[in-house]
């Protein structure tokens, strides 16, 4: 373990923006002992090897032994299996009484298919309408947005929460892996988290993207969440796209954040809209 360690260590730190001190903040470990490791005056135990290797987000294996990649495998963003588009559908009209329709206290209408499935119908907020949900507090149920086109997809049964579905403008999240590319003017959609959970730990893990509606982007944005600090209220965004052009680590304070959607689908095909 002595051999390469202490480089790999400090390679980490360094290559992940941080330094001794910022680290020990965030692992709770005291800057002379993570300097000691460093220099390979003393050795973590596994406990510790396990918290300085998630905080940093690298493979355990390399920082230990010097096995395989630095850098974890990439997240893929899978479709939820729950969860189906619908695909060369007829939409029916939701002005017909026979229809067995269910509304949840968010508005979502759930309208039963002939399968047992349902129809969920939430609102698309296109580009230039999206703007000013940040006026409304984020709030998708104001008068203003009444007459918003409805995003249509399949769900196995009526679902609780308020779902929203966002169309995307540029190329900020158009990357070079396969698994992480979501071309311009694509939709996603997904389930708000209410404020009084952002207090929480972000289950950004196994939610990777996310619609930030804050002051700071002017309108709600879709980024990659890749890190929550809840003792100063921030979290840390990224852009797919590989190019300066767009922003890549930026930290945002949830105090300019309006609204948080995770997101459950992409889709790039055009959206069914009713």
């Amino acid at each position: 373990m002595k051999q390469g360690f202490g480089n790999r260590l400090e390679k980490a730190v360094v290559d992940k923006g941080f330094n001794n001190n910022s680290l020990s903040k965030i692992v709770k470990i005291h800057p002379t002992t993570i300097k000691n490791w460093i220099t390979e005056k003393t050795a973590p135990d596994n406990l510790k090897l396990d918290i300085v290797a998630k905080a940093l987000d690298v493979n355990k294996d390399w920082l230990t032994d010097g096995i395989g990649e630095m850098d974890l495998p990439r997240r893929q963003i899978q479709p939820n299996r729950e969860v189906d588009t619908v695909d060369n559908l007829e939409i029916p009209d939701l002005e017909d009484e026979d229809l067995e329709s269910i509304e949840n206290s968010f508005g979502n209408k759930f309208v039963k298919l002939p399968t047992g499935e349902y129809l969920m119908y939430m609102p698309l907020f296109e580009w230039d309408v999206a703007a000013s949900l940040l006026d409304n507090e984020g709030d998708t149920r104001h008068p203003d947005y009444e007459e918003v086109e409805q995003h249509v997809t399949i769900v196995k049964a009526p679902l609780r929460g308020k779902y929203s579905a966002f169309r995307i403008k540029g190329g900020s999240m158009e990357g070079t892996d396969p698994n992480k590319n979501i071309p311009d003017g694509s939709i996603v959609w997904g389930r708000e988290l209410q404020a009084i959970h952002w207090k929480d730990k972000l289950k950004f893990n196994k939610y990777p993207l996310w619609i930030i509606g804050s002051t700071d982007f002017g309108r709600p944005t879709l980024k990659e969440i890749v890190e929550h600090n809840t003792d100063n209220a921030t979290i840390v965004v990224d852009s797919w796209n590989p190019s300066k052009e767009y922003a890549h680590n930026v930290t945002v304070s949830l105090n300019s954040v309006k609204m948080l959607y995770y997101v459950m689908k992409f889709e790039t095909a055009v959206a069914d809209v009713y």
